[in-house]
C-alpha cells in the first residue's frame, strides 16, 4: 500500500498537494459558521470532502478540454482566490452581505479594499494558477474516466443540494413560503456553507442578482406611511434639518463618549455647555447597504420588505413638504441597483462626489444651498473613516499625534479620520450660527455602523465594534423634547439607529401612535448580519 501511495504521489504530486490544500481551506472555512461548533466534527469533515470532490472534478473535466481549458482554468483561480483571501484576510467565507458590498461599493472604496488585501491577492492567485495549471497537466495524462466525473460533478452540485433544500424547505409554511418568493436566497442559504469554496460563492453571487432584479421590480411601486405614522404639520418644526451619515466610525474611540484622547474637541465642548444630546447607539447592521437601509427607511431586522412598502425618510420630508437634498463624498451607483440609489432618487437634488472631495467642502456645498426661505432637510453622506485611513484626514488632525502612547501609535491613523468628523461638524454648526437670522435649525449625526480598527467591517462572528456607533443631535433656535423622544425607543438605555427615522419623522411634524413606537422598541435588541439571518444583541461575541 505505502508503495502505491508513493507511485501515486511520483505520478500525481501536485495534484495531491492541491487537493490537500482544497481540503484544508473547506474544513477550515466552515470553524466561523454558527450552524457548526467550533470544533471539528464529522459534518465538517464530510461537506470539506464534497466540496473538494466538487472542485476537483471540475479541475479535472478542466483538463479534459483541448483548446480554451487555460481559459477554465483562470476563471477557476479567480473565483478561488477570491474566497481563500477573503477566507485568509478575515477568517471567513464570503457571505451574502460582503457579495453584496463588492457588488455596490464604490470604484475609490473598492480599490482601497483591494490594496487592504493586496497582500493576499496577489500570491494567492498566482498559486491557484500554478497549482491547477500542474494539476491539469499531470490529470490529461491520467486514464479516468471522464463519465465518472461528470457524473460526480453532478451529485455533488446538484442532487446533493436539491436534496438538502428540499428538506429544509419542508421544516415549515413559512420556509415553503420563503423559497417560493426567493428561490435562490434559500438555495444559497442551505447550501452556502457546506461548499464554502468556489461553489458558494457562485450560489450566493447569483441570489444577490436575483435579488437586484427583484428590487427593480419593486423601486416604481407606490409606498405609503406605516400604519400608526400620521402628519401633523410643521407648526412648531425645526424649519431645516441637516442629517449627517458617517461611515466605519466607532463610538469607544470618540472622547464624546469617553475615549481617553480628544478626538472630539468641539462634541466635547457642546456636551460640556449642554447644547448637545448623545446616545449610545448600535447599528442594526454591520454593512453599509444594509444600515442605511434600515436607518433611513422603516424597514427593520425582521422585516426587510417594508423597505418596498413604506416611504423612506426622503420621501417623508418630501411629504411633509420640505426641499430635499442628498449631497453625498461616496460613488453613484444605479438608482435603482442599490438600496442607498433607491433612497437617494427620491430626493429633489442629488449630488454625488465620487470620493474625490474632502467631507469638510460638502458643507460648503450644504451651505451654498441653504435657502432661508424654504424647509429644507440635508442628507448628507460622508466617506468619515473607512479603509483606507490616511485619505480621510489632513494636517490639522495631526494635532492628536501629540496625545498618543507609543504602544497605541496604531490607532492613530483611525482615530485622525474620527477628529476630522468632529471639523466637519462644527463646520456644519458654524455656519447655522454665523447666518444669525432666526431659523431654527436641527442637526442630526450618526455612523451607519462601526468599525474593527484596521480591519472593516461586515465579518462573521468578529465582535460587537462592527455596531458600536455615536447618536448625536444638535438643536439650534429649536426646543424639543429630547428624552421623550428618544426614550420610547431605549433597551436598557441603549438606542438601535434601526429607530431613526421614527426619530426623524417626529422632528418633522409626524406622529407616532404608542402602538408603533412599541413595535418600534421592540426591533431594538435585533440587528441583521451578513449572512442575512437575524440576531439578538446579547448574543453577539464581545
Amino acid at each position: 500500500m505505502l508503495t502505491r501511495a508513493k507511485e501515486l504521489y511520483l505520478k500525481y504530486p501536485a495534484t495531491l498537494l492541491t487537493t490537500i490544500l482544497f481540503f484544508l481551506c473547506s474544513l477550515y472555512a466552515t470553524f466561523d459558521c454558527p450552524e457548526y461548533a467550533a470544533k471539528i466534527s464529522l459534518a465538517h469533515i464530510f461537506w470539506a470532502l464534497v466540496n473538494v470532490i466538487l472542485l476537483f472534478s471540475v479541475v479535472f473535466l478542466i483538463s479534459k478540454i483541448p483548446r480554451f481549458g487555460i481559459i477554465f482554468l483562470i476563471i477557476l483561480s479567480l473565483v478561488l482566490t477570491v474566497d481563500t483571501t477573503h477566507l485568509m484576510a478575515y477568517g471567513t467565507r464570503i457571505m451574502f452581505g460582503g457579495v453584496a458590498s463588492m457588488f455596490e461599493t464604490n470604484r475609490t472604496e473598492a480599490m482601497g479594499m483591494a490594496g487592504h488585501l493586496l497582500l493576499y491577492g496577489v500570491p494567492v492567485f498566482l498559486s491557484c494558477v500554478v497549482c491547477l495549471y500542474c494539476m491539469t497537466r499531470e490529470l490529461k495524462k491520467s486514464r479516468l474516466k471522464v463519465s465518472v466525473f461528470v457524473a460526480l460533478a453532478l451529485i455533488c452540485a446538484i442532487v446533493l443540494p436539491i436534496a438538502l433544500v428540499m428538506k429544509d424547505v419542508q421544516r415549515s409554511d413559512h420556509r415553503k413560503n420563503t423559497f417560493r418568493e426567493y428561490p435562490l436566497f434559500v438555495i444559497q442559504e442551505v447550501i452556502g456553507y457546506r461548499y464554502p469554496i468556489g461553489y458558494g460563492s457562485l450560489l450566493i453571487t447569483a441570489a444577490y442578482l436575483e435579488e437586484t432584479r427583484k428590487m427593480n421590480q419593486f423601486a416604481d411601486k407606490e409606498r405609503v406611511l406605516p400604519e400608526g405614522v400620521e402628519f401633523k404639520g410643521l407648526e412648531g418644526m425645526p424649519q431645516t434639518v441637516y442629517v449627517l451619515v458617517g461611515e466605519s466610525s466607532l463610538r469607544t474611540h470618540y472622547s464624546l463618549y469617553g475615549y481617553d484622547i480628544p478626538t472630539t474637541p468641539f462634541l466635547d465642548s457642546m456636551y460640556r455647555e449642554q447644547q448637545l444630546y448623545k446616545e449610545d447607539a448600535v447599528s442594526p447592521a454591520s454593512l453599509t447597504r444594509d444600515a442605511i437601509k434600515m436607518t433611513l427607511s422603516f424597514a427593520t431586522p425582521n422585516n426587510q420588505n417594508l423597505f418596498y412598502e413604506n416611504n423612506n425618510a426622503v420621501e417623508l420630508a418630501n411629504l411633509a413638504g420640505y426641499s430635499t437634498y442628498w449631497i453625498s463624498n461616496q460613488d453613484k451607483l444605479g438608482v435603482y441597483d442599490s438600496n442607498i440609489g433607491l433612497i437617494a432618487s427620491s430626493a429633489n437634488h442629488i449630488e454625488f462626489h465620487n470620493y474625490k472631495k474632502d467631507d469638510l467642502e460638502l458643507i460648503n456645498i450644504v451651505d451654498s444651498l441653504y435657502n432661508k426661505e424654504k424647509h429644507q432637510v440635508f442628507f448628507i453622506h460622508l466617506k468619515g473613516s473607512h479603509l483606507p485611513y490616511p485619505d480621510k484626514s489632513d494636517e490639522r488632525d495631526d494635532v492628536l499625534a501629540k496625545s498618543f502612547p507609543e504602544d497605541r501609535k496604531g490607532f492613530l491613523s483611525y482615530d485622525k479620520t474620527i477628529h476630522h468628523t468632529d471639523r466637519v461638524v462644527k463646520s456644519l454648526y458654524d455656519n447655522i450660527v454665523s447666518r444669525k437670522d432666526s431659523t431654527s435649525s436641527l442637526v442630526y449625526y450618526y455612523s451607519d455602523h462601526g468599525e474593527i480598527i484596521e480591519t472593516g467591517h461586515g465579518f462573521l462572528n468578529h465582535g460587537i465594534e462592527q455596531f458600536l456607533i455615536p447618536f448625536i443631535a444638535i438643536p439650534h433656535n429649536f426646543q424639543f423634547s429630547w428624552q421623550d423622544m428618544i426614550n420610547r425607543y431605549l433597551n436598557n438605555g441603549e438606542f438601535n439607529s434601526v429607530n431613526f427615522i421614527n426619530i426623524f419623522a417626529q422632528s418633522i411634524g409626524y406622529s407616532l401612535s404608542d402602538e408603533f413606537a412599541d413595535r418600534a422598541k421592540s426591533d431594538g435588541p435585533y440587528y441583521y448580519h451578513v449572512d442575512r439571518k437575524v440576531y439578538n444583541f446579547n448574543d453577539i461575541k464581545k
